[in-house]
């Protein structure tokens, strides 16, 4: 039966593989959101980048408990994991309008702190060679913010559309520990 795969493989392992891969995303943006914020979104505010942590810490959690309830073949919480899911999947949604909108409004300011730190790195040119070394920074700078954009809206994205899929084979799974239970008391 096609509903038993998870990727090919037999569905409490493919699940098993994929919480994982979750918990290290997770444990990924939850150090990003503590240790560096300005990676995923310059100038977005400092509680916003700590309430982020916090709930990826707690995503963290809810993995290392989906991963629990797996193992020990728990319906309910295979069940409640994947809710929890469903559940990121809309903080990934908040996440992506706040990091992206933010990068867009912020980005001349980041230009400008961009051209202002290559200003301090490059030497002092004269005359027309300056015009045009001034004009490249401008442009790789905001060559960087726009590349920003784009990486940080693709992986926010992509980890979404991932989350989804977990949810959804996770209650899968559940699904089939429950019919098979039910077949148990039955027989």
């Amino acid at each position: 039966m096609s509903s038993d795969y998870c990727c090919g493989i037999e569905i409490r392992l493919g699940t098993i593989i994929l919480t994982v891969i979750s918990l290290i995303i997770y444990i990924f943006f939850a150090s990003v959101f503590f240790a560096k914020p300005d990676i995923v979104s310059y100038g977005l505010p400092r509680v916003l980048t700590i309430v982020f942590g916090v709930l990826f810490i707690l995503f963290v959690l809810n993995s290392i408990f989906g991963i629990t309830g797996i193992l020990f073949k728990s319906p309910g919480g295979i069940k409640l994991y994947a809710y929890i899911l469903w559940g990121a999947v809309i903080i990934y949604i908040g996440l992506i309008a706040i990091v992206v909108t933010n990068i867009i409004r912020s980005k001349q300011e980041a230009i400008d702190l961009c051209i202002k730190q290559a200003g301090k790195e490059g030497t002092q040119n004269v005359g027309e060679s300056a015009k045009n070394t001034n004009n490249n920074i401008k442009e790789d700078c905001n060559n960087r913010e726009v590349a920003k954009i784009l990486i940080n809206s693709i992986v926010l994205i992509l980890s979404t559309l991932f989350t989804m899929s977990l949810a959804i084979k996770s209650y899968r799974y559940s699904n089939i520990l429950y019919r098979a239970r039910i077949k148990k008391i039955v027989l």
